[in-house]
C-alpha cells in the first residue's frame, strides 16, 4: 500500500479521479488512512480497538495536515468510546439519556418516555433530521394517539437531537425551515378551561356529595391550587403542607389554613385525581380537569385582589417577575393570600342556597363586582396578617 506525507502538497495529488477504491497509507500518523474514489473525494478512517473490538471509524478532517489529523483521530477514537460506554447512539439511548440526565418531575419523565415510545414505534431507532421521515412519523403518532401527543413527540425528538449532538458529537441538523414550510405542527386549543363563577355553587354541592376522597380533592384543588398529583406526595409539617418532587423540581411549602389542614386530614388513599372528573360530571353535567380547578383557584385569587407575585408563590410557578423575586416567600403573606381566597369562595358558593337564589343567574362580571367591593383595606390586611401570626405563637406554646 503507498502511503503519502500529511500535506496539502500530498493530498491534492492524490485527490483526482481513480479508476477503482484506493487506500493510503499517511506519513507519520499511525492506524488512520485516506480513501479516494471515482470522484477524487478523500475520506479518512482510523483502525483502532474499543471495548476489546477492531473497529473502523470514519473521521471528520477539516484541516489537511498532520495536526488537523491527529484532532480528528482523537475526537474519532473519543466518540468510539463514547459508544462503547452508551451501545449504539440511536433514538433509544440517546432519548433514555435525555430523561435519565434531565433534572425534572417524574411525572415529566413519564410523558418522555410515552413520547419516546410512540417515536421508536413510528420511526425506529436511527436518528435522522430528514424533514419527510419527521412528517411521516408526525402523521402516524396523530393518526393513532392524538394530534397533541404527536406535538409532544416531536419537540421531545427535537430535544433528543440537540443532546446528541452535544454529547455524542453527531451532526444532525434540525430542520426548522422545511418543517415550517410543511406546516407541520398541529393546531392545540389553548388549555384555559376553568370553573365559571356562576358554577362554582353547584360545583361545591356536587363535592359534599361525592364520597371521600373525591369531595375532599375537589375542595382541595379549588382552595389551593394544587396540581393533579401534588396532594398525593404531600406531607404536613409543623403548620405546612410540604410537597417535594414538583414539576419545575422544587419543593413547595403551602401554609396550613384551618379549612385546608381538615381537607388534607392524613392524606389520600389515591395517587390521582382524574377520577374527580368523573365524579364531578355525573352529578352537575359539568367537566373539569384537577389542572380546570387549578386555573379556577387562580382566577378567584386574581378577582379577590390577591397581587400576582403572591399567586406565582401559591402555585409554585416558574415564572415570576421582578417584584416577585425582590419579595420573596413570605409566609403570612402566602397565608392571607389563602384566606382571603377561601373567604371569596365560600361567599361565592354559599350565597345561592341562604340569601339569594337569582345569584345563579348572576354574570361573572356581577360575581367580579361583588368581589372587589369585598376587598380588605390595607389597614385590614396587616391586622388580619398580625392575627394569624399570634394564634401560630399561642398553638406553639
Amino acid at each position: 500500500m503507498e502511503s503519502i506525507k500529511p500535506t496539502k502538497s500530498g493530498f491534492s495529488a492524490i485527490a483526482v479521479p481513480h479508476k477503482k477504491q484506493t487506500e493510503y497509507l499517511i506519513e507519520g500518523v499511525p492506524n488512520v488512512r485516506v480513501r479516494v474514489g471515482a470522484t477524487g473525494k478523500l475520506g479518512f478512517s482510523l483502525s483502532t480497538r474499543v471495548g476489546g473490538k477492531s473497529k473502523r471509524i470514519t473521521m471528520d478532517v477539516r484541516e489537511l495536515s498532520k495536526p488537523g489529523l491527529m484532532g480528528a483521530m482523537l475526537d474519532a477514537k473519543g466518540h468510539a468510546e463514547i459508544e462503547a460506554d452508551v451501545g449504539e447512539v440511536n433514538l433509544r439511548t440517546v432519548g433514555n439519556s435525555v430523561i435519565n440526565n434531565s433534572d425534572i418531575a417524574e411525572g415529566t419523565k413519564r410523558n418522555y418516555r410515552t413520547s419516546l415510545e410512540r417515536l421508536i414505534e413510528m420511526m425506529g431507532t436511527r436518528l435522522t433530521g430528514s424533514a419527510g421521515e419527521l412528517l411521516e412519523a408526525h402523521r402516524r403518532i396523530s393518526d393513532t394517539y392524538g394530534p397533541v401527543s404527536a406535538n409532544n413527540a416531536l419537540k421531545f425528538y427535537r430535544r433528543v437531537i440537540n443532546y446528541s449532538n452535544a454529547a455524542y458529537s453527531t451532526k444532525i441538523e434540525w430542520p426548522t425551515d422545511k418543517l415550517r414550510v410543511l406546516k407541520i405542527w398541529n393546531k392545540e386549543k389553548p388549555r384555559e378551561g376553568r370553573a365559571s363563577f356562576s358554577d362554582l355553587p353547584a360545583i361545591w354541592e356536587a363535592a359534599d356529595k361525592m364520597p371521600d376522597p373525591w369531595g375532599r380533592l375537589t375542595k382541595l384543588y379549588l382552595l389551593t391550587g394544587l396540581r393533579n398529583t401534588e396532594p398525593f406526595k404531600g406531607r404536613v409539617e409543623g403548620d405546612d403542607l410540604v410537597i417535594e418532587d414538583t414539576k419545575n423540581a422544587t419543593t413547595h411549602r403551602l401554609p396550613l389554613t384551618d379549612t385546608i389542614k381538615e381537607l388534607y386530614g392524613d392524606g389520600f388513599s389515591v395517587k390521582n385525581g382524574r377520577h374527580v372528573t368523573d365524579r364531578l360530571e355525573a352529578l352537575t353535567g359539568i367537566h373539569l380537569t384537577p389542572h380546570d380547578l387549578r386555573r379556577t383557584f387562580a382566577a378567584i385569587a386574581n378577582h379577590a385582589g390577591v397581587p400576582d407575585y403572591t399567586i406565582l408563590m401559591l402555585m409554585n410557578l416558574k415564572k415570576t417577575d421582578i417584584t416577585g423575586r425582590y419579595i420573596g416567600r413570605n409566609r403570612n403573606t402566602m397565608k392571607l393570600a389563602l384566606i382571603t381566597v377561601e373567604e371569596a369562595l365560600t361567599e361565592l358558593v354559599a350565597a345561592p342556597a341562604v340569601e339569594a337564589p337569582e345569584w345563579w343567574t348572576f354574570t361573572d362580571e356581577e360575581l367580579e363586582a361583588k368581589l372587589k367591593a369585598a376587598k380588605r383595606s390595607p389597614e385590614e390586611k396587616l391586622k388580619r396578617i398580625q392575627e394569624i401570626a399570634k394564634r401560630s405563637k399561642e398553638r406553639r406554646k
